[in-house]
């Protein structure tokens, strides 16, 4: 009689495989749409931008759905403060620059 080596292999069901596939998904399409609204929102809002990397590094899942990174943000004239702090959780590295309801704003990442 052979001997048999006692291995233990991870045991997964399908149930637990779909579980954990589903997660993945969920992860990856909630980034996904995040990088959809920074497109739009930067088409909608943005004068101007200078692209780089900044000192605060982006979240990871917009690295991984390869969304470009903002060094500073210029936005329009006429922007209110909803549209503002949209624009601060939308480009959380960005050093965010323009003028809200007549008065000039600076959001820094590091005071957020």
């Amino acid at each position: 009689m052979a001997w048999k080596p006692n291995r233990r292999w991870f045991r997964f069901t399908i149930r637990a495989a779909m579980l954990v596939i589903a997660v993945a998904a969920a992860w990856l399409a909630y980034h996904a749409n995040w990088k959809r609204d920074r497109a739009n929102a930067f088409v909608e809002w943005v004068a101007s931008s200078r692209r780089g990397e900044s000192d605060v590094p982006m979240p990871f899942g917009l690295r991984l759905t390869a969304a470009q990174s903002h060094r500073y943000i210029y936005f329009r004239r006429g922007c209110s403060y909803v549209e503002f702090h949209r624009l601060e959780k939308l480009f959380p590295e960005a050093e965010i620059l323009g003028w809200v309801d007549g008065c000039p704003v600076v959001s820094r990442p590091e005071d957020r």
